[in-house]
């Protein structure tokens, strides 16, 4: 048997567009109207201060940084689940399994420092 690993956003998944408006989309999931270009100046923040931005601006209910990542988390798992598309092609890797492989899925979280393979 042999394995196969790839990347999985902007490989495997058109993803990319969502980890530019993460937060925008966020602010939307959480049933509030994201102003113009949120995403670009929250970018300009660090992650603490734009967690009080959105708390502040659009009134989210979480008080600690935590758990306001925590539930962001939680979106990106709604997101892959529900709305995120495969890249043209992709689904012709299945012929590595038919040809006895193993086609693993890699995503590398910096903030909790761990690989996930699926």
């Amino acid at each position: 048997m042999f394995s196969v690993i790839f990347d999985m956003d902007g490989t495997l998944t058109d993803s990319m567009t969502m980890w530019r408006t993460l937060r925008q989309r966020y602010v939307r999931y959480k049933g509030c109207e994201p102003e113009e270009n949120l995403d670009k100046k929250l970018a300009e923040m660090g992650w603490e201060e734009s967690y009080d931005y959105l708390r502040k601006t659009y009134g989210i209910a979480i008080e600690s940084d935590s758990e306001m990542y925590e539930d962001m988390k939680g979106y990106v798992a709604y997101y892959y689940k529900n709305e995120v598309a495969l890249k043209k092609n992709v689904k012709e890797l299945k012929i590595i399994e038919k040809n006895g492989g193993k086609l693993l899925e890699v995503i590398f979280s910096k903030k909790d420092s761990k690989i996930l393979l699926m």
